[in-house]
């Protein structure tokens, strides 16, 4: 996911916006109307389709986002939400060079990136295979089904990043059912796949220049075996719930709960265990400016190149 905004301060600018985004709506080239904190919404399919009849994507996977106008003066004009993965950059760029004053390149050399997903899927492993672990962040919540873990939070939405760790298959299901034309509804993974997802939504101005210099947000987040650490001090009880409560709540989190003079015993426990060899923060941040330029040269690049990677583990 990918959001930015863009001021656009001219009375006159403004006017040729709103007037084109009414245009296409009137023509049927996008959905129109008002939500959240801005007074005009447009929603334009961007799929890879040669078909660009407006399709319903509840989901919005497919879709760029147009959003103007907002309640507040204090807000950036201009807002747009899409998904780099799931979207053909290049009709974005189309959309935008036609729609907005300055374009594309306008928005990519001046617009404020006001949230960005950075995601790693793990290949053939179960969410409740794993165990995670960072040491400055506890869970917020997560969602079961069937007695399994399907989504796991680390940290605070209204933090600078929040971790969204889930079972992928699930969440294809999910958004399947709220798109109704079947060219744009995912195969299901047939074997098991974790994402591990850092969304990025930084509180001072963002642009793509110092989007490269962020820090790696993954480079604490720390990942376990749950059938290593279920094995070991099998004796120990209170060590099994220990771990079920790691499950549920990420180590840290669990680590807290225990009287201060236990934390340190556990924490050994957990540090002779060891964490899983194949997570590699360095390397998957490394990607990043591949990521970044691909979307900054006028979307030319096919979608699967925008995600970053992890090669395929077994646990």
């Amino acid at each position: 996911m990918l959001t930015m905004t863009l001021k656009v301060e001219t009375s006159n600018d403004r006017e040729i916006l709103i007037n084109r985004l009414k245009k296409d709506s009137a023509e049927g080239y996008s959905y129109y109307g008002p939500k959240g904190r801005y007074k005009i919404r447009a929603s334009y399919p961007v799929d890879y389709n040669d078909d660009h009849t407006v399709m319903h994507d509840a989901s919005d996977d497919h879709n760029l986002v147009i959003q103007c106008d907002p309640y507040k003066t204090n807000m950036n004009f201009f807002r747009i939400e899409v998904n780099p993965n799931k979207a053909s950059m290049a009709e974005v760029k189309k959309i935008l060079d036609e729609l907005l004053p300055g374009g594309y390149a306008r928005l990519i050399d001046q617009g404020c990136i006001t949230r960005f997903d950075a995601t790693v899927d793990v290949q053939d492993v179960q969410i409740d295979e794993l165990l995670f672990y960072h040491p400055q962040m506890t869970k917020t919540g997560h969602f079961l089904k069937s007695g399994l873990v399907e989504t796991v939070y680390i940290g605070s939405q209204d933090s600078l990043k929040q971790f969204c760790i889930y079972d992928k298959a699930a969440e294809v299901r999910r958004k399947n059912q709220l798109k109704t034309m079947e060219h744009l509804k995912e195969p299901v993974p047939k074997k098991s796949v974790t994402r591990i997802e850092a969304r990025i939504s930084p509180k001072e101005k963002m642009t793509f220049e110092n989007l490269l210099s962020f820090p790696n947000p993954f480079i604490k987040l720390r990942i376990s075996a749950m059938k290593v650490l279920s094995t070991q001090c099998e004796d120990d009880f209170v060590w099994k719930l220990f771990i079920d409560s790691c499950r549920f709540r990420t180590m840290q989190a669990a680590l807290l709960l225990l009287p201060k003079n236990e934390r340190a015993k556990y924490q050994n426990r957990i540090n002779e265990a060891g964490f899983v060899g194949w997570w590699q923060p360095d390397t998957i941040w490394k990607q990043l400016p591949r990521v970044v330029n691909k979307i900054r040269n006028q979307g030319k690049t096919q979608h699967k190149n925008f995600k970053l990677a992890t090669k395929k583990q077994y646990l």
